[in-house]
């Protein structure tokens, strides 16, 4: 199953080389992460690369404070021939910066406990969904069908409406509910030609999206991948897994020509 992207960051990459940075270009480039850390589209890969970057700069401006102190301290020292009473007060850099440390790592552990219960609340919802959808296709092999097809409708849109997140659990959810999705219509025999024309229109639906992204692909040929592009793509993804199944053959063949597509977003990426 392909996996969905996360958008490129918009945040100073791990390979640029802040080592000589005063302290007033890293507390300038600690508060353009903290606006970051407060963006309504704060991804996990925003996270991370916030968290790469401040590995490398809080050690560094570690180092440029310890120097000014042993500078204070020998001057100090040469001034009055000893370094007792030597007391150095860190300036408004050095204050600013932590501070905003602080309000970063504030601001990395609500994301991740809002990531966390988000998994949870769809994790939650989704399992839900697949018992219920259990329970229609037991009640379809008892033959008791007379109101289950507007039953099985009615799931497929709760489902696509509860939404889809990264999460560890999505691999494992979607292939149990197309597993159950495809249990259902291999049952429903009494009902042949819905079941086939459904199928059809799905193959349909599937085909448009799928050539959808390959024009996206073909474009990438010779324009550059922007945030922009990759959410159209990831939404036209995201589309196509909430169709429903068609017939076997052609379904592979979109899927390979899909994987097809998506093999050139990600070479892009």
């Amino acid at each position: 199953e392909i996996e969905q992207l996360d958008e490129p960051s918009s945040m100073p990459s791990f390979d640029n080389d802040f080592t000589n940075y005063t302290k007033k270009e890293y507390v300038d480039l600690a508060d353009k992460m903290l606006d970051a850390m407060k963006s309504r589209n704060l991804s996990a890969a925003d996270v991370k690369n916030i968290d790469n970057v401040l590995k490398v700069i809080r050690g560094v401006f570690d180092e440029l404070a310890q120097k000014e102190k042993s500078e204070a301290r020998q001057a100090f020292k040469e001034q009055n021939g000893t370094d007792e009473g030597f007391e150095f007060k860190n300036d408004n850099y050095s204050i600013r910066f932590e501070g905003i440390l602080v309000q970063i790592r504030e601001k990395r552990q609500y994301f991740y406990q809002k990531l966390e219960r988000e998994r949870e609340d769809y994790f939650e919802v989704k399992t839900r969904l697949l018992q219920s959808l259990r329970e229609i296709v037991e009640t379809e092999e008892k033959g008791e069908s007379k109101n289950n097809w507007e039953a099985f409708k009615k799931l497929q849109t709760e489902w696509k409406n509860a939404g889809n997140i990264n999460s560890v659990h999505n691999g494992t959810l979607w292939s149990a509910y197309n597993a159950l999705v495809d249990r259902y219509f291999d049952i429903r025999s009494i009902q042949n030609e819905l079941k086939d024309l459904d199928r059809k229109k799905n193959v349909i639906n599937k085909e448009g999206v799928v050539i959808k992204i390959e024009a996206i692909a073909e474009t990438l040929k010779e324009s550059p991948l922007t945030n922009i592009v990759l959410k159209k793509a990831n939404e036209l993804l995201l589309e196509y897994k909430q169709i429903g199944p068609g017939p076997r053959e052609e379904q592979e063949a979109l899927w390979a020509r899909l994987k097809a597509a998506f093999d050139v977003i990600y070479e892009k990426k």
